[in-house]
């Protein structure tokens, strides 16, 4: 998956949890990533063709379970970076989601393993919310 690919199924996630019929707009993604509407509505189709999204032309979008899974999977990863830079590396908790926020496209599975093992399970980010277990369940 590609950083781009990822960034909108995150977006994706949480816009979704916070909707009432758990579809997102399309303009909403636009909004929240600062994108065009149409360039949203081209990587859409492209998320779709994959099967991480379902997405029907004014109704909306949603994650189907791949997509899903996907997103609680970057989820942990970009939380456990906070952890890891705030507490191994210094960086001040107000600092380091724009830092994880880059790291989490670009980190080995086997690197986060590693720095899963070092932090040991954990519930709660730095910033008190929820990290998704290793089965990606919150």
């Amino acid at each position: 998956m590609t950083p781009a690919i990822e960034e909108y199924i995150k977006t994706v996630f949480y816009l979704e949890k916070n909707s009432k019929n758990n579809t997102v707009s399309t303009s909403s993604i636009a909004e929240w990533l600062n994108l065009k509407d149409s360039s949203v509505t081209s990587m859409i189709k492209k998320l779709a063709k994959h099967k991480l999204i379902k997405y029907k032309s004014r109704k909306g979008v949603r994650l189907t379970n791949r997509g899903e899974q996907a997103a609680l999977k970057i989820i942990r990863k970009h939380r456990l970076l906070e952890i890891f830079l705030n507490e191994n590396l210094r960086y001040e908790p107000e600092d380091v989601h724009e830092v994880a926020d880059k790291l989490e496209h670009y980190v080995s599975d086997e690197l986060m393993k590693n720095i899963e093992d070092l932090l040991g399970e954990r519930d709660l980010g730095v910033h008190g919310e929820e990290i998704p277990n290793l089965n990606n369940e919150v």
